[in-house]
C-alpha cells in the first residue's frame, strides 16, 4: 500500500464567496499549498539545493463533492498518482473538520529544461524519493 502524505492547512473567513462557501479557486491553492509541504518533506522542493526544477503545472482537475462553510482546519492528503518520463500526477484529498471529504483532484507537473523550456525526464534521484507515495507506475 503506498503512503499518504497528510497536510493540515487553515481556511480563512476571506476564502468564502458570498454563498459563504469556500471559493471554488481555493481548493487548488490549498492543494498547491500541500504539495509545497510535500516537496519539503522529501527535501526535493524548488527552493531545495538539488531542486528538479523548473516545471509546469499543465493541469488541474478538482470534484467538488461537499461544500466547505465555515473557517476551519482541514486535511489535504496527497499521493502520486503515475510519473512518466517528465508528467508526474499528483492526487489530492481534502477533508473537512468532520473527516468528510469536500473536494479531491489531480494535478499534473511536466518538468522543463530552464533554458529551452521543453520536456526531460526527473531523475533516478526524484523517483526514489517519491516512491513510497506512488499508487501505479507507468
Amino acid at each position: 500500500m503506498s503512503a499518504v502524505f497528510p497536510c493540515t492547512m487553515r481556511v480563512y473567513f476571506d476564502m468564502f464567496d458570498k454563498l459563504h462557501v469556500l471559493h471554488n479557486a481555493q481548493y487548488v491553492v490549498l492543494f498547491e499549498r500541500a504539495r509545497w509541504d510535500f516537496w519539503d518533506h522529501i527535501e526535493s522542493g524548488p527552493e531545495a539545493e538539488d531542486a528538479e526544477w523548473p516545471y509546469f503545472v499543465v493541469r488541474n482537475t478538482v470534484n467538488y463533492r461537499k461544500a466547505v462553510r465555515e473557517p476551519q482546519d482541514v486535511l489535504v492528503e496527497i499521493q502520486i498518482a503515475a510519473i512518466g518520463n517528465s508528467s508526474l500526477t499528483f492526487m489530492h484529498r481534502l477533508y473537512d473538520q468532520y473527516g468528510d471529504l469536500c473536494a479531491d483532484g489531480e494535478t499534473v507537473l511536466v518538468r522543463v529544461d530552464a533554458e529551452t523550456q521543453k520536456p526531460i525526464p526527473w531523475s533516478a534521484r526524484l523517483r526514489a524519493l517519491i516512491a513510497p507515495f506512488v499508487i501505479t507506475q507507468q
